[in-house]
């Protein structure tokens, strides 16, 4: 009787530690989950305010992609809207920072697998082919960039070079 009273008490604390265990646990994945969003958040903050903003909001993008592919979904339309925004939108003043922007803005969607195949990114693939296929009909407001530069590209991303290029 001794022993199964002692052995009820063992069962009931193991019990209790596994249920503050399980707790402690979820506990820390809530808080990690908040974490990773509040920081999705402030990266997207970065894209609005101009050069300097925009190249840290790109380097914040490229360390989220490496750790947290899961934001993919979100990242993808951004990136494709500033890489449209600083090749054809008029506000946009050359500068070497912003050049160097749009350079990393392509090596990112670039990196993108299957930016192409997978249905979830294949209208931001079109988005970025219908820009720089703007800028080859004339549509050239944005920073200059070079015709051979645009083609590589187009190539790069898995698009037709322009028939008029």
């Amino acid at each position: 009787m001794v022993d199964d009273a002692n052995a009820l008490k063992w069962g009931i604390a193991c019990g209790g530690w596994l249920v503050a265990i399980f707790l402690a646990y979820l506990g820390y994945a809530e808080r990690r989950a908040s974490q990773k969003a509040d920081l999705l958040l402030k990266t997207v903050a970065y894209f609005e305010g101009g050069t300097q903003k925009r190249s840290i909001g790109i380097a914040l993008v490229e360390g989220l992609l490496r750790k947290n592919p899961e934001h993919v979904a979100v990242l993808v339309p951004l990136l494709t809207n500033q890489f449209v925004y600083l090749l054809l939108h008029p506000d946009v003043k050359d500068s070497v920072h912003e050049e160097r922007n749009l350079v990393r803005l392509y090596q990112l969607l670039k990196q993108i697998p299957s930016l192409r195949a997978q249905q979830e990114h294949h209208s931001s693939w079109c988005e970025v082919g219908d820009a720089i296929g703007r800028w080859f009909g004339g549509e050239r407001s944005g920073l200059r960039v070079s015709e051979q530069t645009l083609k590589l590209w187009l190539k790069g991303l898995g698009h037709s070079e322009p028939i008029d290029g």
